[in-house]
Order: C-alpha cells, then sequence, then structure tokens
C-alpha cells in the first residue's frame, strides 16, 4: 500500500495511525516496509521514530546518539534488529526500505542496500498475535516523535527487489522536485592527452558527448602550435577547457614547503592568465594527483565553480553506492570523480554501468574522469577505444546526458574581478609631450561597466575614461 502525493508535517507531537485490519495482518515472511522522509535539527530526543507497528515490532527509526538509521522486523517470535552503514543529516530528503524474504532482513537507503544486513531465517511474521496499528511519526505510545516531514509511507506484502526499490525512489524524488536529466561529468586529465582526446573525437561525436579537458601549461610544450589546434577543435566541439595546475604539481605537497600565496602564484594564476589568453572561459579546476586538503580548496575556492578531485575508495566495490561520485544540484563545489581508465582499481565497466543507472534515474550526475585514450591498453592512465565507446554507448542509449564540469558545481559562483573576461585597452594622442600640453585618453575596452584612470603625475584620478588631460610637467609615454 505505496501512500504519497501530500507531505505529513510532524512536530514531535502529532502522528499518523493506520489501525489494523486483515489486508495488513501479514503472516507469510515476506514484507517490504519504508518512509520517504527528512528530520529537523531540531529533535531532542535521543531516539526518532519514523514508522512503526508496535513499539518494536516492525521499526525505522534515528539513533540521534550516532545519526544511524535503526530498523527492526519481528519473525517466530524473534527481534532481527540492525542499523545502517552510513549517517544520515538533518533537512535533507531520504528513503529508507527495509525488506525481508524469510531469511534476510535488509535496509535501503535512497534506492540502495545500506549496511550489511542480518540473515535470520523464519516461517512467518510475527508471532499472529501482534494486532497493533501502524504508526507514522512517532512511536505507538505517542514518544520518540518526529520533527519533520513524512512524504510517503510504503508497506507490501511481498519483497521488493533492488530494481524496484531503485525505481519506487526515482519515483518518490520526482513527486517532490523537478529532477534534472541524469547523465555523466566526463572529464580527461593533462595537456599531454589533447592529442588522444583530438583524434577520437569522432567517438563523442557520435553520442553527442562533449566533456572536459584539464590542461596544465601548453605554450612551453614541443608541440605547442599543434596541441592548440587541437584544443580550439574540442572547444569548438563543445568541450570545456578547463586547469590541471600549470606544472602539475601536487598541491599538498607543494604547501608544505611553501605559502598557499605562493601556489596560487605559481600553480593556479598562470595557468588561468594562459588559458584566458587562448579566449576560452575558466570554471573548472581538476587537482593534479587528486592531492587536496581543506587549505588548497580555501585557497582556490574564489577562483572556481567547480573543483575536482577523486573518490577515495569504491563503497563495497560498487560506484553506485558511492554517493559522493554524484552531484545532485546542490551547489557542492567539490566534487569526486570515479577514474574510469582501463587498470584503474575497482572501475569496472558493469559497475560503472550500475553507477550510470543510478544517476539516471535519480536525475545526477555521475563524475568520471580518465586520461589517455588509446585502441590498445599497455598501462596505467590509458583507457581503451573499446571501453570508452562503451560508456558513451550506454549512457546514449539509457537516456543519459552528457554535462561539462562547468555545468555542475557552485552556481552562485562569480569570475572574481582579477580573472574576469574585461578586456583593458586604450589609446593616447600622443607619447612625448612638453609641460602644459594636453592628451586625449580614447576607450576602447570591453566588457567592463566602469573605469579608472591614473594619470601618473599625482593629479586626482578620473572615472570618465575618454578624457583629455593637461600634465603640468613633461612625460615620455613608451
Amino acid at each position: 500500500m505505496p501512500t504519497g502525493g501530500t507531505a505529513r508535517h510532524f512536530n514531535g507531537q502529532s502522528r499518523i495511525t493506520i489501525p489494523n485490519d486483515d489486508q495488513l495482518a501479514f503472516t507469510d515472511p515476506h514484507i517490504t516496509f519504508g518512509v520517504f522522509f527528512r528530520y529537523n535539527s531540531s529533535n531532542p530526543a535521543g531516539n526518532t521514530y519514523l514508522v512503526s507497528r508496535g513499539n518494536t515490532a516492525f521499526r525505522i527509526s534515528i539513533d540521534h546518539t550516532n545519526s544511524m538509521l535503526t530498523y527492526s522486523v519481528y519473525a517466530d517470535g524473534h527481534t532481527i534488529h540492525a542499523r545502517s552503514g552510513t549517517r544520515i543529516q538533518p533537512n535533507k530528503d531520504y528513503e529508507a526500505i527495509v525488506t525481508y524474504d524469510g531469511s534476510h532482513a535488509q535496509l535501503y537507503l535512497n534506492g540502495l542496500a545500506n549496511g550489511l544486513g542480518v540473515d535470520y531465517a523464519a516461517a512467518a511474521l510475527g508471532p499472529s498475535y501482534i494486532t497493533e496499528n501502524w504508526t507514522i511519526g512517532s512511536s505507538s505510545d505517542n514518544t520518540y516523535g518526529l520533527n519533520g516531514t513524512v512524504y510517503a509511507f510504503h508497506l507490501y506484502n511481498r519483497t521488493l527487489n533492488s530494481s524496484e526499490i531503485l525505481d519506487l525512489y526515482a519515483k518518490d524524488l520526482r513527486s517532490i522536485q523537478h529532477l534534472r536529466p541524469g547523465g555523466i561529468a566526463l572529464s580527461w586529465d593533462d595537456s599531454g592527452h589533447i592529442q588522444s582526446c583530438y583524434r577520437y573525437l569522432e567517438i563523442f561525436q557520435k553520442y553527442n558527448a562533449t566533456c572536459t579537458i584539464n590542461v596544465n601549461a601548453i605554450s612551453t610544450r614541443a608541440e605547442a602550435a599543434r596541441e592548440l589546434e587541437e584544443l580550439d577543435a574540442l572547444h569548438s566541439a563543445g568541450w570545456e577547457i578547463a586547469l590541471h595546475g600549470y606544472n602539475h604539481k601536487d598541491s599538498v605537497r607543494f604547501l608544505s614547503n611553501n605559502t598557499p600565496a605562493t601556489w596560487l602564484d605559481q600553480e593556479i594564476f598562470p595557468n588561468i592568465v594562459e588559458i584566458t589568453r587562448y579566449g576560452y572561459p575558466v570554471y573548472s579546476f581538476a587537482y593534479p594527483y587528486s592531492s587536496r586538503n581543506a587549505v588548497t580548496d580555501a585557497s582556490i575556492a574564489p577562483y572556481f565553480r567547480t573543483i575536482r578531485t577523486r573518490t577515495p575508495t569504491l563503497v563495497n566495490g560498487n560506484i553506485n553506492e558511492t554517493t559522493e561520485a554524484y552531484y545532485n544540484w546542490d551547489d557542492t563545489q567539490l566534487l569526486y570523480g570515479v577514474e574510469i581508465d582501463d587498470q584503474a582499481v575497482g572501475a569496472s565497466l558493469p559497475s560503472i554501468e550500475n553507477g550510470i543507472d543510478y544517476a539516471i534515474k535519480t536525475g545526477s550526475v555521475l563524475v568520471l574522469f580518465g586520461h589517455a585514450i588509446t585502441p590498445n591498453v599497455t598501462g596505467p592512465y590509458q583507457v581503451s577505444t573499446a571501453r570508452l565507446e562503451s560508456i558513451l554507448n550506454y549512457t546514449c542509449q539509457n537516456g543519459g546526458v552528457f554535462y561539462r564540469m562547468g555545468d555542475l558545481g557552485n552556481s552562485s559562483w562569480k569570475q572574481v574581478p582579477r580573472f574576469s573576461n574585461v578586456t583593458a585597452n586604450f589609446t593616447v594622442s600622443k607619447n612625448r609631450i612638453f609641460a602644459g600640453e594636453n592628451v586625449t585618453f580614447t576607450d576602447y575596452s570591453k566588457n567592463h561597466t566602469t573605469g579608472l584612470l591614473d594619470f601618473g603625475d599625482n593629479s586626482p584620478a578620473s572615472s570618465v575614461t575618454n578624457v583629455t588631460h593637461t600634465y603640468i610637467t613633461w612625460y615620455l609615454h613608451i
């Protein structure tokens, strides 16, 4: 009996009771129950009951001492009890579903199995004398009440499979918010791989896929002229040109002997200046070696909409369980990508495809990255053309969208004035003058709203940028 369509708000004292009847008196050991909910940070009790039948028979609750979900299933007179494998946070939406099939109890959080579950064989639920009502928003005795919202309550007399539970979560998400199309954001690291991205551009274009390429210094490279032409072709094809550190330095190691200001001056600002000089807007940065800490994040936050590192681990070896790898249109600036190179640990093609499925169904974006593209993989940091085409084809065939990293991140970010797209351009009527002569300044600058001229002779500055100025002393402009 799925419910939904109308959100119910609870104040810690209120609750909803569903009277027990023959339809709800399940005895078959198969059951699925759960809630789609949000709790407030003001929940004062040590526990909050989200849904229960009796105080202990069937239950999903929050243990506020550790921010874990706990759950109980009652079968053959035995309470099967376990908790989630991850913590939850206030003021966020979650769907918690518990299943039992007569041998295994499992919690699902936001469409995915969470925690190890519990093995326990039973012939029937309860014993039959359990006749309590189902209660939503508190325990049956009106204690441990919820401060928050329940969007939907689900109860089935069968065990839903994992695909059904993910579909249920996706449907419930769409009932409370307009989801953007899900998909992937695929980026490629290092200037040395511009050529391979360009060489296999037709593979991307076959699936209307656009990507992000993160580059280091280009002008000093041996084949700079060729690579700049190829970079321009990628940009013309819709790719984002982003940053990867001017000299590809490990940021944490660099800061062990230098200040953040020195790191910005040597690694970040030259990277920004070079890319903007080529005419590409700057939105994103990918850490070389994915090496970062709180200091580096804070140092570069003003200069980028999106910052990328890598996921530390894959949860249970599965991409779709690794929530860090997804962008949920929540203005998160620091994103965690999964490496797709053929020899990358854990990122099997089936795991990548399962990760793409989750993104498409939940309206999120799976962040992926790779390095060189080649038909024949001979070592690390290489993606085979066959593997690449499989990923692109799977995303395309299942209705996924290809995003660039600059489409994600902090939508409220504004480019700092130091690296804006303003072009200063003035002409002067003469370069050499004598005392008492006039010079006319003409402003041809672009993309600016205000200006200030300092004439360099200790006279007051002028906010009028098309102006004639009289110099009291002689002046030579070079």
